[in-house]
């Protein structure tokens, strides 16, 4: 947990949907639901309309290149939103003896 605390005032505030992903699955994988519960919501204010798809920063003013402000339809971060329901709020973890669900 310290690691997490450390790191988040470090962040970019309109960076990328993963980093809020990933904090949630950290979150449930110590038990703290309420914080993971946060950031979870935090990934999603990189969602776009009309089509609801992920971009690289929560500005709706996206670019189509990486030298600017970030792309649209960017899929690592709706890969840490399906992420996070998977690891984090489903729990699942893969290891040598099998899966594991920890809902």
């Amino acid at each position: 947990m310290a690691d997490l605390k450390y790191y988040e005032p470090m962040y970019a505030a309109d960076g990328p949907a993963m980093t809020e992903s990933m904090h949630s699955v950290a979150y449930l994988e110590l038990d703290e639901a309420e914080t993971a519960d946060k950031w979870f919501k935090l990934s999603q204010e990189n969602i776009q309309k009309p089509f609801n798809v992920w971009t690289e920063s929560k500005s709706p003013n996206q670019h189509f290149s990486f030298t600017d402000e970030g792309c649209y339809n960017f899929l690592t971060g709706d890969g840490g939103f399906i992420q996070s329901i998977i690891y984090g709020f489903g729990g699942l973890r893969i290891r040598a003896d099998g899966l594991h669900l920890k809902p």
